[in-house]
């Protein structure tokens, strides 16, 4: 009995350790990228589009930036999940369609802009890598204010390469490019007027267990089912 309560009080300590912990973190910085270049001027950081193909010249995708230093689990702890999370700000020729979420493991390209972001204007230079998919539902003027929310449970190339930038302190850079040609997705920048509706994001970590506390605990569990069967 006295060990199967050591077993017991060692799966409680694990457990307690191995509580998740979210950290979240506004927008550092935000850009349109055209097929001529970063949307211009202050409206290239007050708001954040993202149009498919068939909307021309206006065509883009978006890139977005969060301190990894907002992020700073500790060693030890796996990134498990994250939320972005983005205010509508729409325009007539806002339209719905589908979106594919990707975190850039380069971010240090060429700088394009004096304002902030460094990266080339090709997104496929700044070697992202899928983390997820999602919908943007609004068309027209509709739903101003909306909070969008995007969660994406972190696994494979995904979670590995958002580990390795937080873990390094790089920048947290993530591409989102519309998956449906009439896609115009429209929402608040980082430095726009309201505060709250600036983009921001949340992510959910939990420690990994030393490899000594698992010897430890499975050393505990086989002494009680030893004895539990010599009785």
């Amino acid at each position: 009995m006295y060990k199967f309560v050591l077993s017991c009080a060692a799966i409680a300590t694990i457990l307690v350790n191995a509580s998740a912990q979210t950290m979240s973190g506004l927008a550092t910085d935000n850009a349109t990228i055209q097929p001529a270049g970063p949307r211009s001027g202050s409206s290239g950081m007050n708001y954040f589009n993202i149009e498919g193909s068939s909307n021309g010249n206006n065509a883009s995708y978006g890139v977005i930036d969060f301190a990894a230093s907002d992020f700073a689990f500790g060693a030890g702890s796996v990134a498990k999940s994250l939320s972005l999370t983005f205010t509508e700000s729409n325009a007539s020729w806002t339209k719905p369609g589908d979106l594919n979420f990707y975190i850039a493991t380069d971010g240090l390209s060429s700088a394009i802009r004096s304002q902030g972001l460094k990266f080339s204007d090709n997104a496929s230079s700044l070697s992202p890598v899928l983390i997820g998919t999602g919908s943007f539902d609004s068309t027209g003027t509709a739903n101003n204010g909306k909070k969008d929310v995007y969660t994406f449970d972190l696994s494979g190339a995904g979670q590995t390469a958002v580990n390795s930038v937080l873990s390094s302190g790089q920048t947290l850079r993530f591409v989102i490019i519309a998956d449906t040609a009439t896609t115009a997705a429209t929402w608040a920048g980082y430095s726009n007027s309201s505060a709250s509706a600036r983009p921001s994001l949340s992510v959910t970590a939990e420690p990994v267990p030393e490899p000594m506390s698992m010897l430890a605990l499975g050393a505990g569990v086989v002494a009680f089912v030893r004895r539990r069967r010599s009785k």
